[in-house]
């Protein structure tokens, strides 16, 4: 499956909705000439700076869309590729409507992993992550992080962080650490 198509964000069109129809033409020819060929033609300076914006869009989302069919692909090799091709339109349709393709995936990836894993095989695995940011947060902060997150649920079946939409632990930890400052 070849991608076809490009994604074009309406929050885009108000820096450029001034410019002028020559100077919308090329941007719409540099546009389509960059997603189809990765090449770009010379713009003038406006119109280039423009067009800079509508490029790190079509990198990002071309990038989405690479790491999508190479997962689909590995899927495929470990026979999984009836799961991987509904996984992809999952995510496809996320990309459409501009939500991170990533969350699904992790989401599928977390769903698969509860199961295998015993409540204190995920427990120490939790803890292990959380080892390599004692240097940086240090041991008191970290291990009361770790009581709070790691807590289970009432069927002890999930700890908290695991009951969480969406989890980044670098970004908890800084979150954790300006809230415990501001308590001070």
């Amino acid at each position: 499956m070849d991608k076809n198509s490009i994604l074009l964000y309406t929050s885009d069109y108000e820096p450029v909705k001034d410019f002028s129809l020559e100077e919308k033409g090329l941007l719409f020819d540099a546009i389509f000439e960059y997603a189809s060929t990765g090449n770009t033609n010379e713009l003038p300076p406006v119109v280039l700076l423009a067009f800079k914006f509508f490029r790190m869009h079509i990198d990002e989302n071309n990038k989405k869309w690479n790491d999508i069919k190479t997962k689909r692909k590995d899927a495929g090799r470990k026979g999984g590729e009836a799961k991987a091709k509904q996984n992809v339109a999952n995510v496809a349709v996320n990309v459409n409507d501009n939500v991170n393709v990533s969350t699904e995936v992790d989401k599928e990836s977390r769903k698969k992993d509860s199961p295998k894993a015993s409540l204190s095989d995920r427990n120490q695995k939790f803890k292990d992550e959380l080892t390599s940011f004692v240097e940086q947060y240090g041991k008191e902060m970290i291990r009361a992080f770790f009581d709070y997150w790691s807590e289970p649920n009432k069927t002890n079946t999930k700890m908290r962080f695991e009951l969480e939409k969406t989890w980044n632990l670098s970004g908890r930890l800084r979150t954790w650490e300006r809230r415990s400052n501001e308590k001070r």
